[in-house]
C-alpha cells in the first residue's frame, strides 16, 4: 500500500513539474514570441545582433547597438528594426503593452520591398498554409489563421503585404487602457474639428 501511494505521489508531482516548465501558448516569429518582456526582447536582440530601436527611429546600423536603448526606448509602446525577408526589405514592429512588465502582444512584419506581385504573395501565402494549414478565414486579401483561443496570424496583401501575429488576450487588455479620448487644446481644435467627420 504505502509503495502504491508512493508511486501516485512520484508520478504526481512529475506531472505537476511537467505543467510547470510547459511554455505558456504564444505565438512566434523569427526569435520572437508574444509574452516576451522588453528586457527579453533586448537581450534577444542583443544575442542576435539585432538593430533594435524604438519605432519612428530607423537606425542605420547593421547589428545591434545600445545607443538606442536609451529613455525613450523604455518608454515605448513599439520598438522594431529594419531587415530582409524572402530577398525583400521589411520592417518589423512589435508592439509593447503600456503596464509593467511591458510585454510583447503583436509583432508585425511589413514588407514594404514586395510591391504587389501575384507570384510573390502565392509563394507567401503557401508558406503559411503549409506550416499552419488553411486559414481559418479568407478573402481575397486578407488570410486568418486562428491558432489556438488566444494566438492569431493575419496577411494583409494590400500593395505590400504585412502579416501580424497577435496574442488576443494582451492586444485586447492594451486596448482597453488605450481607449482615444480626444483632448481639447487651448484652441479647442476637436471642439471644432467634430462636426468635420
Amino acid at each position: 500500500m504505502k509503495s502504491s501511494i508512493k508511486k501516485i505521489t512520484t508520478i504526481s508531482s512529475l506531472f505537476f513539474i511537467l505543467i510547470l516548465s510547459t511554455p505558456a501558448n504564444a505565438v512566434e516569429f523569427d526569435v520572437w514570441k508574444t509574452g516576451m518582456t522588453l528586457s527579453e526582447i533586448v537581450e534577444t536582440a542583443k544575442a542576435n545582433n539585432i538593430p533594435l530601436a524604438a519605432a519612428g527611429i530607423t537606425s542605420k546600423e547593421s547589428g545591434f547597438n545600445q545607443k538606442f536603448i536609451n529613455e525613450r526606448f523604455w518608454s515605448a509602446s513599439s520598438v522594431g528594426y529594419l531587415t530582409e525577408l524572402l530577398g525583400v526589405s521589411s520592417t518589423v514592429t512589435m508592439r509593447i503593452t503600456p503596464e509593467q512588465p511591458k510585454v510583447l502582444y503583436e509583432i508585425e512584419v511589413m514588407m514594404t520591398g514586395a510591391i504587389y506581385n501575384e507570384e510573390f504573395t502565392t509563394e507567401l501565402v503557401r508558406i503559411f498554409n503549409q506550416k499552419y494549414g488553411p486559414p481559418g478565414k479568407a478573402t481575397g486579401s486578407l488570410k486568418k489563421w486562428t491558432l489556438n483561443d488566444t494566438d492569431q496570424i493575419v496577411l494583409k496583401l494590400f500593395s505590400a503585404p504585412i502579416i501580424s501575429y497577435t496574442d488576443l488576450s494582451y492586444r485586447e487588455k492594451d486596448e482597453a487602457q488605450n481607449i482615444f479620448r480626444p483632448r481639447n487644446d487651448d484652441n479647442g481644435r476637436v471642439k471644432k474639428d467634430v462636426n468635420r467627420f
